[in-house]
């Protein structure tokens, strides 16, 4: 079975600014490592990351990440579809490890990419 939506993230390394209020509790760190153990107790074999802030930095973590740990099977990230740059942004993103496809949400001026595992 594979989860479509986990976030990851690092609250002393980035400010997460929808952490506030209730979600105030959630500001630790929460890494691969927290996450694995969870997975494989409940019989999920793999895991899609979903980008908790519009931030191509975060996006290029993410994939990173994902990279690093073979049950992390895609990456929904971030580009600023307005970017007089943005062409360049997509195709780099195209060349990174693992990227097989890319789409854009004309809703929240966001781009997906999905990494095959």
């Amino acid at each position: 079975m594979i989860d479509a939506h986990h976030h990851l993230w690092d609250t002393t390394r980035q400010h997460y600014p929808g952490m506030t209020g209730e979600l105030a509790k959630l500001r630790r760190a929460f890494s691969p490592s927290d996450l694995q153990p969870h997975l494989a107790e409940t019989g999920v074999v793999g895991t899609i990351l979903v980008e908790t802030r519009s931030d191509l930095y975060e996006t290029r973590e993410l994939m990173a990440t994902a990279d690093a740990h073979d049950f992390i099977r895609g990456v929904v990230g971030w580009v600023d579809l307005t970017d007089p740059a943005v062409a360049n942004t997509l195709a780099e993103r195209r060349a990174s490890p693992g990227a097989t496809n890319l789409w854009a949400s004309a809703i929240s001026c966001s781009t997906s990419a999905m990494r095959n595992g």
